[in-house]
């Protein structure tokens, strides 16, 4: 046998020289070291659920590396250098420096600090699973006085209002979390019906004019209470108390506050509980959307101004309501318009930081006054102030898709479910930005579920005919339109008439029977006043836009431009979609539409 040891042996002596299986055991150690540390702190530091998965992926990546370090190189008193290999024949001692067993210590930890310093710069990817994701529950009201009912309300959506000023904090809207309302459904359920990770509930008692309320934060996966804490006063400490409650949630979820969020968050919108009471009742009614609910807000919200000439939040409810009166012709915008403008504008009078008066008047300059930098500016300066607010991400979605920008809309409108995920009224809205974007298999998915939560709210059924239309799907289009129409309260004979024409005419007849019933309407609407079919898909869009679009999909260009020229100038705010449109895509090349895109103040 040669003396000179074998290729193998000499491999496994450099290894051993080298104290690559040093470096392999210690690595190994201190990977397993980090990772439960990583597992214990991660949590208590805030950092989202991937950033532990992140550190292991990380430590496997990184045992290579080590390894091949280990190989190369030695610490030696004049610094790095690297390992000589030996000369052939020869099993020589390892390097005298031990310090190269470091190396696997030194690149563990960095990649640690690297995954932490990630998780800190960029938080993470959001979802509704992350902790700072929050629902806040109605409180029980725990009075003798059923009437206390509405300030145990009143108590949630005080705290839901002030989260909502936190950029920190995804906080879902009263809208949706107000459906759970003497839910039997557990806390886990409700979080993931919400897409929330932490819930706010409690209760309110009051006893001889003291108020007690208990306010509890949970987490919707472990059911830990993560803060609890009790309160008692007076009416003059009823906002004080909200206020420390929504500190305390932030505190408890480790959401960082500005010095501006925590004033809003500080501030008490009235010293008077008679305006107080008139307000919430204002809001209850304007949520109803109806034309009955949106004149008694209007009453409750005077009623409220008439206790306290200063109630900011007031002017701007019956900014709102005016505003929604106008965009659904309940009341002509040449009379409502101003009215909203100037009780906004009073708002920020009282109150420069209010978000809802800034979002109300970014409305208006969208849809009726078609200023756009005015819009752009209002926009911005709401959602700065409350990023939550889901009806100003709709809107601003509105304002995107009108400049051409309809990803960014789409992105907004998404926003809007995530932070309302039961408004009936975003799910429609969301489904009309897919079937602008001509992502239509979505949109009729959205559509349906839209029309499974509540059909007679959005019409989606309506929508739902346009998108069946440009695919050529005629039968089920002809089947949405008579849903559309039974929910507006069409007679049988109506329609049966529809299935008359159809199997006669095809679907040209059918939508030349639907522009001469809407054409009717109309024209008894601009002699009585009274908006028909206020329930139906034109309640919000207008009956000019939908007989233009109706003759477009006929290939009727020159009554298209006819009645869309009604529609600019009734500032129908259905004009909005004109830019991007499916509808109006074999129209574009027309010099009238570029004119009707000028007179909007759109240069495309």
């Amino acid at each position: 046998m040669s003396d000179d040891p074998s290729a193998l042996q000499r491999f496994l002596s450099e290894l051993r020289r080298r104290r690559v299986y040093r470096v392999a055991v210690v690595y190994a150690i201190v990977a397993f070291v980090i990772w439960q540390a990583a597992e214990i702190s991660f949590p208590a530091f805030g950092f989202p659920n991937w950033t532990l998965a992140f550190v292991i992926v990380l430590t496997f990546l990184g045992f290579p590396l080590a390894l091949v370090l280990a190989w190369a190189f030695e610490i030696t008193p004049e610094g790095v250098k690297r390992t000589e290999p030996l000369a052939e024949g020869e099993i020589g001692p390892e390097p005298g420096n031990r310090a190269i067993t470091t190396t696997a210590i030194i690149v563990v930890a960095v990649l640690a600090v690297a995954a932490a310093w990630l998780a800190i710069r960029d938080g993470g990817p959001t979802s509704s699973t992350d902790r700072r994701s929050i629902a806040v529950l109605p409180f029980v009201n725990l009075s003798a006085d059923p009437e206390d009912e509405l300030f145990s309300d009143g108590v949630a959506v005080e705290i839901i209002s002030r989260l909502s000023k936190i950029a920190d904090l995804e906080v879902k809207s009263r809208t949706s979390s107000f459906q759970y309302k003497n839910s039997n459904m557990s806390l886990r359920e409700i979080g993931e019906a919400l897409g929330a990770s932490a819930i706010v509930e409690g209760d309110l008692r009051r006893v001889e004019g003291q108020w007690r309320i208990s306010a509890r934060l949970i987490d919707v996966e472990t059911d830990d209470r993560l803060w609890a804490d009790q309160y008692e006063g007076e009416w003059t400490d009823y906002f004080a108390i909200q206020s420390d409650v929504a500190q305390q949630v932030a505190t408890a979820l480790r959401a960082t506050l500005t010095e501006n969020e925590r004033e809003q968050i500080e501030a008490a919108p009235t010293e008077s509980q008679a305006a107080y009471d008139l307000y919430l009742r204002g809001r209850y009614f304007w949520n109803r959307r109806s034309k009955d609910g949106f004149y008694r807000a209007i009453e409750h919200f005077e009623g409220a101004i008439a206790e306290d000439p200063g109630y900011a939040q007031a002017y701007a409810g019956l900014a709102d309501t005016y505003n929604l009166l106008a965009v659904y012709w309940m009341l002509p915008p040449d009379e409502a318009v101003p009215l909203a403008r100037a009780a906004a504008e009073r708002a920020l009078e009282l109150d420069p930081n209010l978000a809802e008066a800034h979002t109300c008047l970014a409305h208006i300059h969208t849809w009726y006054d078609w200023d756009w930098p005015a819009a752009k500016t209002r926009f911005e300066r709401a959602l700065s102030l409350d990023p939550n607010y889901a009806t100003a991400r709709q809107w601003y979605g509105m304002y995107l898709m009108a400049q051409g920008r309809p990803d960014e809309g789409l992105a907004e409108a998404r926003r809007a479910v995530e932070l309302d995920p039961l408004s009936v009224f975003l799910r429609n809205h969301l489904a009309r930005f897919l079937f602008i974007q001509r992502r239509y298999t979505e949109a009729i998915d959205a559509l349906k579920a839209a029309a499974e939560m509540d059909p007679n709210i959005g019409n989606p059924h309506g929508w739902l005919v346009r998108v069946y239309t440009l695919l050529g799907r005629h039968d089920e289009a002809i089947e949405a339109l008579k849903l559309s129409r039974r929910g507006s309260g069409a007679s049988p004979a109506e329609l049966d008439s529809i299935d008359r024409v159809y199997a006669r005419s095809g679907w040209q007849g059918v939508f030349e029977l639907e522009i001469e019933r809407l054409t009717e309407e109309y024209r008894a609407e601009l002699e009585t006043g009274e908006i028909l079919g206020t329930e139906e898909l034109g309640a919000d869009e207008g009956k000019p836009i939908l007989i233009a679009r109706l003759y477009a999909m006929l290939g009727r260009t020159d009554q298209a431009f006819e009645w869309l020229d009604i529609a600019l100038q009734e500032r129908r705010i259905g004009v909005m979609s004109l830019p991007v449109h499916p509808i109006w895509d074999d129209l574009r090349s027309d010099p009238r539409y570029s004119a009707a895109l000028r007179r909007m103040g759109l240069n495309y």
